[in-house]
């Protein structure tokens, strides 16, 4: 029996194994592809012509050459979200092990963890990383080059030129992480906005993030170059989600930091209603939505009627960050509706008109990615807003605190 030469055997393996991995791809897009078109926001945008274009689009990708990298395929695969305005929808690995920093230090647990299938390793594209560092440290605070705080982890964000991206990378190692490892990928679409696939630094999945925005010293979805001081126009976590207090005489503050419809939120949320719903005396009334998740006008219609009636008397305040988002967004849009609002701070996140009642996710073929749908409709007109956000009548500076801010030009009548 005649027997093919090493060499030639294993090149026929090599084809094979690429053949079942473009397959692989193929039927992962081919899913997705279908996913996609039953969601309400790819059912009211690719209409006419678009459809056509959409079509062209996804048999570009079928016949794409895929690199080795695991940033390379999730990427590839996102391209299908691109043509649609809609930040709720989400794609990602599934996830794996879950650490905390505490776990880190925990060496037979990772020892395990590490000679599983689940243990992922990642390109090394710089092999000198101290020399990277000392490079990134003289990058201006307008320059998305630089390097980032995330917990624990310090990371190198540089641009390729021949690539053109921008990618991060570990400036350090722990039990998971390979100093130099590939943390982060953005391609930049338009100036201070990126498509971004970033990974986990606790499990290494990665997830695909479609409106990364910049702005001096961070990138909103993953670090901040500073690595002590909080952001000024952030709240602090231990907060109050709910919160009304008087500053003054003349200044009274209502925190409004989430508007979830579950059971236990809107019981939450109904019992500081009925507290508060009497107590709005003063002439000024700041309204922070800062940092809110967003929820339903289910939870949220309550605090807009109140404070429709408390205009009539007062003056209102709103202030938002880039993290008020979708509903949270719709109530900023509802209030800047109301004769005498201002509103002050940052531009929203811009992912405000769609959301998902059911909160279901698709697993693809491969069982490697997921994709979180949407399965509302726009009812508010708000798709103006979706990946722009929604502008403050005033930006405020992160030199001191926002509030402080807000009471000084209360106080000076401006």
């Amino acid at each position: 029996m005649y027997k093919l030469p090493l060499f030639v055997f294993l090149f026929f393996a090599s084809l094979a194994a690429t053949a079942q991995q473009e397959s692989t791809y193929q039927k992962d897009l081919k899913a997705l592809f279908q996913e996609i078109q039953l969601t309400p926001s790819y059912q009211e945008q690719i209409t006419g012509q678009k459809k056509q274009e959409y079509e062209d689009l996804y048999q570009q990708l079928k016949h794409e050459r895929i690199g080795n990298s695991g940033y390379d395929t999730l990427y590839q695969l996102s391209v299908l979200l691109w043509p649609l305005k809609d930040n709720h929808l989400g794609f990602y690995e599934t996830p794996h092990a879950q650490f905390t920093a505490a776990m880190l230090s925990d060496t037979s647990l990772l020892r395990r963890y590490r000679a599983t299938g689940n243990f992922k390793q990642y390109p090394v594209p710089v092999r000198n990383c101290d020399s990277l560092l000392t490079a990134l440290e003289t990058k201006p605070l307008n320059s998305i080059e630089g390097i980032y705080h995330q917990g624990g982890f310090k990371i190198g964000i540089f641009f390729q030129r021949k690539e053109k991206r921008f990618i991060g990378i570990l400036l350090g190692s722990n039990a998971i992480w390979q100093k130099g490892e590939m943390v982060a990928l953005l391609y930049e679409i338009s100036p201070g906005r990126y498509r971004a696939v970033y990974a986990n630094l606790y499990t290494k999945d990665l997830s695909f993030v479609k409106n990364e925005r910049y702005s001096p010293g961070r990138l909103y979805y993953f670090a901040s170059k500073n690595k002590s001081t909080p952001l000024i126009g952030h709240i602090n976590p231990k907060k109050p989600l709910l919160e009304l207090r008087n500053i003054d005489e003349q200044i009274q503050y209502m925190r409004l930091g989430n508007f979830r419809t579950s059971d236990e939120a809107l019981q939450v949320s109904e019992r500081f209603y009925t507290r508060i719903k009497d107590s709005l005396l003063a002439p000024n009334l700041i309204v922070d939505l800062r940092n809110n998740p967003g929820g339903g006008f289910k939870s949220s219609g309550k605090y807009l009627s109140l404070l429709r009636r408390y205009s009539s008397k007062g003056k209102i305040f709103v202030l938002v960050n880039n993290h008020t988002v979708s509903n949270a967004e719709q109530f900023m849009v509802k209030l800047k509706a109301i004769s005498g609002v201002q509103t002050f701070g940052e531009t929203t996140l811009g992912m405000i008109t769609y959301g998902s009642n059911y909160g279901n996710t698709k697993t693809l073929p491969s069982g490697k990615y997921k994709f979180y749908p949407t399965d509302m409709r726009d009812t508010g007109n708000f798709l103006q807003y979706e990946e722009v956000g929604v502008g403050p009548d005033v930006i405020l500076h992160q030199q001191t605190d926002w509030i402080d801010q807000l009471v000084i030009r209360i106080r000076q009548g401006k």
